[in-house]
């Protein structure tokens, strides 16, 4: 589903998400003892977000079918324009519901839950076969957790595994 990156309408989907994110980012206060606040991180990733998508929406033939001089299409090859596949809206679907459903089932799962089981299906809707998509999410969430825990020291939900959490702290 190589396609799905190179679509003007991802592009312009993701600068506006982008500047939803930071908006919601610039609100956040921070404690008065830090030069930094908690909007520091989802401020830059906002801003990381629309300029990628920037780059998605204004590239060189964004959203046109690249040309092929071989009379049988790759198997990641762009639909037809004529008429919406159903593998572009599905996955749009996806993309589109996974926050809210992050969002909602976090704080009852937990992080070390919830988060490699969301990357490992948004891995597999944008291509990547399941053992790909499963050590992807497994890999993202041990580094998602330090990073956010010990560096950030950004309290992460324990959700199931909260009678554990102090021997899953490996910080």
């Amino acid at each position: 589903m190589r396609w799905l990156r190179h679509t003007r309408a991802t592009g312009i989907g993701f600068i506006l998400l982008g500047l939803v994110v930071l908006a919601l980012s610039l609100g956040l206060e921070g404690p008065r003892h830090m030069a930094y606040g908690p909007g520091l991180f989802p401020s830059a990733l906002g801003i990381l977000m629309a300029l990628a998508g920037l780059v998605v929406a204004l590239s060189r033939n964004s959203g046109a079918p690249e040309a092929s001089v071989d009379p049988e299409p790759a198997a990641d090859a762009p639909p037809s324009d004529s008429q919406p596949s159903r593998d572009r809206i599905a996955a749009f679907a996806v993309f589109a519901i996974a926050p809210f459903v992050f969002a909602f089932v976090l704080p009852i799962l937990g992080f070390l839950i919830a988060t490699p089981v969301l990357i490992a299906i948004l891995a597999m809707v944008s291509g990547a076969r399941w053992p790909t998509a499963v050590a992807t999410g497994v890999v993202s969430t041990v580094l998602l957790q330090t990073i956010f825990q010990q560096v950030m020291r950004v309290p992460l939900p324990w959700g199931l595994l909260e009678r554990y959490a102090g021997v899953l702290t490996w910080m």
